[in-house]
């Protein structure tokens, strides 16, 4: 019995594929398929100042949203800002969702000085794009799912305290993922092997 193949049909079959995330950030606003997050509502919020500050979903109360500075921060309001707690602000902020990925983010920066922004989901990191201390500086990110998106401001390609509050933050979750476990791939695994094996013998 010519048993060759077995080991590409074993590769086959117990190779785990992996989703890759892909970041996309285009400037303005795309709320589809999103919730607020909010701090005036949640099950146990964090205001600081801290390091991190919490929120949650609109929806889910019990869903914690954080926030994670490079300074102290704090947060409030029924449609969640993130506040610098001194004058020159703060440069980088990381968003996550406990217990959930996500695919999508949408945000408002309001920025001190005319500067840059770039987003990260810890592989891929955006190009720059401008910030208007005279305006509103929307972003939605998608192409997830990401367990968090960081962004950091500068000036100049130098890394600069800009942010005076981000606000208007909305996700969207990613749907769950079921992932076979190792014990089931290898049942499949072994019932092609069999079958290619009976399926021989047959000829």
């Amino acid at each position: 019995m010519n048993l060759r193949w077995l080991p590409a049909i074993a590769t086959l079959v117990l190779a785990t594929p992996t989703a890759q995330a892909v970041l996309i950030v285009n400037t303005g606003v795309d709320n589809s398929g999103t919730d607020n997050v909010i701090f005036n509502a949640c099950s146990a919020p964090v205001g600081g100042p801290a390091l991190t500050v919490t929120g949650c979903l609109n929806a889910d109360h019990t869903r914690v949203v954080s926030f994670t500075a490079e300074e102290n921060v704090t947060a409030s309001g029924g449609q969640a800002r993130v506040d610098a707690t001194d004058t020159t602000g703060f440069s980088q902020l990381s968003i996550s969702a406990s217990a959930s990925a996500f695919n999508k983010l949408v945000l408002n920066i309001d920025s001190r000085l005319n500067g840059t922004v770039t987003f990260t989901d810890g592989v891929m990191t955006s190009n720059p794009f401008p910030l208007d201390q005279n305006g509103q500086n929307f972003f939605t990110i998608t192409g997830g799912p990401f367990n968090f998106i960081q962004f950091t401001t500068a000036v100049g390609g130098t890394v600069t305290d800009l942010v005076v509050d981000a606000e208007q933050f909305r996700i969207g979750l990613a749907a769950a993922v079921t992932i076979p476990e190792p014990g089931a791939l290898l049942l499949l695994g072994l019932g092609f092997v069999v079958l290619g094996a009976t399926r021989l013998r047959l000829r």
